[in-house]
């Protein structure tokens, strides 16, 4: 009776594994699409249908059919879509021989489900789906759960459109009420005197008190008027962006002190949340909220927590200070909140234009992050400005924070491939090498990284000029809307390549070269030029940095450049050192490079120290008989950046001038000392510059010093 038993599942096993290996044929000609006829998901069946429909191409044999009920003897595929609001999961997948089952716990899922069905069907049926960012699901069964319930690449293409809906991610435009530090604009204009924070005995106009009535009163009727109370909304009730705090007595009941305002903060942020259920209540762990609260969150309130002080590299070391105080912070506001969510970084904000690789990076990140049980992220990027690549960057992102797993190369190669076709093979390879050379190396980027710092790290000029230059040539080859992407991505990498003429100055493959004591510009500067001032052609492409970095500037600054009369720099080689004894050697060449600095950008060519300086060591070029000196300083008050307090000149060691403020010719954002110099064949001259004592931290900056 045994062996019978063994003999007949011998025989049944294969049967078993046959029926259960027989997936759904994505090649079938028909097909039925389904559900079980509740209005939310009967409508995301209608959505399915009409846009699989309108996307046949003239084969018309691929028969599409739409009924929530299903016929005895249907030949064809069945694919059945349900939204179960208490699902397990995100969503599930069942896939069967003839029928895919697609449950998901809300509409917005399953349309982002849809699309990538489309495109997964595309591979088998004959549909246009070149508008669509490829498919990463091959819809086997699965159980999915998203790594992050809150996710948003924060780039211009996910600003624009539906494509939020189609990448499946969330959007400061179209999910909050208020963001950011803009909790004042719930006021309307007219804000009652005690909800001014008290401050010092006094109240205060730069800050809120949220213990105040008044103050709740206006919350709850501005969300009512502006949103109601249906569909949800996210709302971020932060303080002013300061270190003001309000220390009246209700606050300090709460928890308040001079500096530390959370308690006040999260007192008013529970009681908004339990008073509108349906909408979603963040604070940043930021500034004077940074402290972790005494008291628990709602269910429907959170925690956004700032990644600005981790170094911005793949791994992380969990020794290093920053880190350890970091976990140990995503710690604290764990056990007061389940929704702790990440504010990230993802452009350099002091260049977006060149190119900056990230998606490495952060996909290392996110799984630390996962780990500690963060459920929400915001990738800040370049916003509505162009960034380049920022299109694969928003597509990439999008994925790896639903799933971290997924591979990188394959996303960034399927995303050139879909969007790119005659240039993919080219970007494909070009955007790989820089990750992987960031990956590696584990480098940090920063996310205030100047142009020279970038060519020091992650940034290989070589490489790039390779890229630019066969892109150029590949880009006639292409049409349509691959030809306007080209197009618009050759205009802004063409700052990139006027930034690498520009930090070579008359070095081979620089801007100018030397003739007869005088600077010459390259002929080749004119058509980079040409091309980036093509940018006015596109609306999201005025800017190359997040503050003061209007293009129109920057190719004014240019042109500036051009029409000037430079004569070569005597000096060809100079130490600096801070007066403390420091040698402050970074970009002192900047002090000597012939090459002028722009006064729309400190980061264009100016030296920059927060120290005295002493510039000693000068050596002059053979022949050159110095009757004239010229020192020039950048004035930017918003960066620190202030007139000396005083010029002082050595000869031999001897102090033989001093000069301040009163002794430089003022300018429109500059100040010049010219002074005649006398000095002999053997006299050595010293410089030393003392920084304004108006302010704190005040910043010397200077783009020449110069004898001739």
């Amino acid at each position: 009776m045994y062996h019978f038993k063994f003999l007949f599942f011998l025989v049944l096993f294969p049967m078993i594994l046959s029926c259960k290996d027989r997936q759904f044929d994505f090649a079938q000609r028909r097909l039925l699409i389904t559900s079980n006829g509740d209005k939310e998901s009967s409508t995301s069946a209608d959505y399915l249908y009409q846009h699989i429909f309108q996307r046949r191409k003239a084969d018309q044999g691929f028969e599409i059919l739409r009924s929530d009920s299903v016929q005895a003897g249907f030949i064809g595929g069945i694919i059945y879509l349900e939204i179960v609001p208490d699902l397990k999961y995100d969503y599930v997948i069942e896939n069967g021989e003839n029928r895919i089952s697609i449950y998901g716990r809300d509409k917005v899922t399953l349309k982002w489900l849809s699309y990538m069905l489309i495109d997964h069907f595309a591979k088998f049926q004959s549909l246009d789906v070149s508008d669509l960012p490829p498919a990463y699901i091959d819809f086997s069964d699965k159980k999915g759960v998203f790594a992050f319930q809150y996710r948003e690449p924060h780039f211009s293409p996910n600003l624009t459109g539906e494509y939020a809906d189609i990448l499946h991610t969330h959007n400061t435009d179209e999910d909050w009420g208020i963001w950011g530090h803009h909790f004042g604009k719930m006021f309307r204009g007219a804000v009652p005197p005690d909800s001014y924070a008290l401050v010092h005995g006094k109240r205060d106009q730069q800050q809120f008190c949220f213990s105040s009535e008044n103050t709740f009163l206006a919350v709850e009727n501005y969300i009512i008027d502006e949103f109601g109370e249906k569909v949800s909304r996210w709302f971020m009730i932060a303080p002013n962006d300061n270190d003001l705090a309000c220390t009246c007595s209700r606050c300090q009941k709460l928890g308040n002190k001079p500096g530390e305002a959370t308690g006040a903060t999260v007192s008013l942020l529970n009681r908004l949340a339990e008073r509108f259920p349906e909408h979603h209540f963040y604070t940043l762990a930021y500034g004077t909220t940074k402290t972790v609260p005494d008291m628990k969150l709602k269910s429907n309130a959170g925690v956004f927590i700032s990644t600005v002080d981790l170094a911005k590299r793949g791994q992380l070391d969990p020794k290093n200070k920053h880190v350890s105080e970091f976990i140990e912070l995503i710690q604290g506001w764990n056990e007061k909140t389940t929704n702790v969510y990440l504010w990230d970084y993802v452009s350099n904000f002091d260049d977006y234009l060149t190119p900056y690789p990230v998606l490495k990076r952060v996909q290392s990140q996110l799984r630390f992050f996962e780990s500690l049980h963060c459920r929400g992220i915001f990738l800040n990027g370049s916003g509505y400005d162009y960034s380049t690549f920022d299109d694969v960057k928003t597509y990439v992102l999008s994925a790896l924070m639903i799933d971290p797993t997924l591979s990188v190369d394959k996303l960034i190669s399927d995303y050139f491939k879909r969007f790119y076709p005659v240039t993919g093979d080219l970007l494909t390879r070009y955007y790989l090498q820089i990750e992987n050379l960031m990956s590696s190396q584990n480098l940090d980027s920063g996310i205030y990284t100047s142009f020279t710092s970038a060519s020091r790290s992650y940034f290989d000029q070589k490489s790039f000029r390779e890229m630019y230059e066969k892109l150029k040539v590949l880009a006639r080859e292409t049409n349509g809307d691959e030809r306007k992407r080209v197009h618009k991505l050759i205009t802004a990498l063409a700052y990139t390549s006027l930034q690498i003429a520009y930090q070579m100055g008359g070095k081979r493959g620089g801007f100018f070269r030397i003739e007869n004591d005088g600077i010459v510009l390259q002929s080749d500067i004119d058509p980079v030029l040409n091309q980036l001032s093509e940018f006015e052609s596109y609306p999201f492409l005025k800017n190359y940095k997040e503050t003061d970095g209007q293009l129109l500037d920057y190719c004014k600054a240019w042109k500036d450049l051009k029409e000037a009369k430079l004569t070569r720099n005597g000096i060809s080689s100079l130490t600096v050192f801070s007066l403390q004894g420091l040698q402050s050697s970074e970009n002192s060449d900047f002090l000597y490079d012939n090459v002028p600095g722009f006064l729309t950008d400190f980061n264009q060519g100016w030296f920059l120290t927060g120290r005295d300086i002493t510039i000693s060591d000068m050596k002059l070029i053979d022949g050159v008989k110095p009757t004239k000196l010229q020192i020039r300083f950048l004035v930017n008050e918003r960066h620190r950046m202030l007139i000396p307090h005083a010029i002082v000149l050595y000869k031999n060691g001897n102090r033989i001038a001093s000069f301040g403020k009163a002794d430089l010719m003022l300018g429109d954002r500059y100040a010049i000392l010219n002074k005649s110099l006398e000095l002999k064949e053997n006299e050595k001259l010293q410089i030393r510059i003392y920084k304004n004592r108006e302010i704190k931290n005040a910043v010397i900056a200077c783009d020449e010093i110069r004898i001739f």
